[in-house]
């Protein structure tokens, strides 16, 4: 299949990029400039353009060409025509090109609303080919922006993480240093029970007042309130770290309404 677009071909980086759009709209400028930085000619006005079947299971493709009464020439307005070989060298140009984008060039109009953000996929079937509208970039924009939500995911991912091993080494730590604060508590709780016990029965002997036998009581209650004080921060500790493990709570099955209408 074989057909003709009012257009321009030209070859960017091996890109086959198909220019079109109404006539006036700058089509041959545009193409002219292009191939001013460096890219090829393929044709300019008259593109014709015919379609390759592909190999099984895979799709066609387009290529095009000049009419051979106008290769490598373009038409400017205000300047007429160009031989761009002889402006730009024998590199400047090539017979044939695959068509692998097409840019539709249109007049800006105030009011028309624009697609420019790339969220659409525009493609335009062309000689039974269908071929990707140009986006402006927002492809590949959307693509780098994707690849940046990724990366700021794993970021957070592994900060996540490490507060995650923070919190638990810290849990095991203050866990390490109640188990030994709660063994000196109970040593000391050990000896308060034995120097009370012997102001006791030194008082009974005589040997010394009631006083005494107070303030060894007292340091005994002291003693042993620091050790229940030190099992209820060493719960807690096995609490905090249970939840820096990752662990929680359910809600006690015992305490559902039929439950408790029942215990009524």
């Amino acid at each position: 299949m074989e057909i003709q677009a009012h257009g321009a071909l030209i070859d960017v980086l091996d890109v086959g990029v198909l220019l079109l759009g109404k006539s006036g709209v700058g089509k041959s400028e545009c193409a002219l400039e292009l191939v001013s930085r460096g890219h090829r000619l393929v044709a300019d006005d008259v593109v014709r353009i015919r379609s390759v079947p592909g190999e099984t299971g895979e799709p066609g493709t387009l290529v095009g060409q000049a009419p051979e009464r106008i290769r490598h020439y373009m038409e400017i307005r205000g300047i007429g025509l160009l031989y761009i070989p002889e402006l730009y060298g024998a590199d400047s140009v090539r017979a044939e090109a695959t068509i692998d984008l097409l840019c539709r060039l249109e007049v800006w109009q105030e009011g028309v609303e624009y697609e420019r953000i790339g969220l659409e996929r525009p493609r335009e079937l062309l000689a039974g080919v269908s071929v990707p509208v140009f986006d402006g970039g927002a492809g590949k924009a959307q693509v780098r922006a994707q690849e940046a939500a990724l990366e700021q995911a794993r970021a957070a991912h592994r900060a996540a993480v490490l507060v995650a091993l923070k919190d638990v080494e810290d849990a095991l730590v203050a866990l390490q240093g109640e188990r030994e604060r709660q063994a000196s508590l109970r040593n000391a709780a050990e000896a308060a029970d034995n120097a009370a016990l012997l102001a006791r029965q030194r008082y009974a002997s005589g040997l010394v007042d009631f006083q005494t036998v107070l303030e060894t009581q007292r340091s005994q209650l002291n003693a042993q309130d620091s050790v229940a004080s030190s099992g209820a921060e060493l719960a807690a500790d096995h609490v905090r770290l249970y939840k820096a493990l990752g662990g929680g709570w359910k809600p006690d099955a015992a305490a559902t309404p039929s439950t408790t209408a029942a215990s009524s």
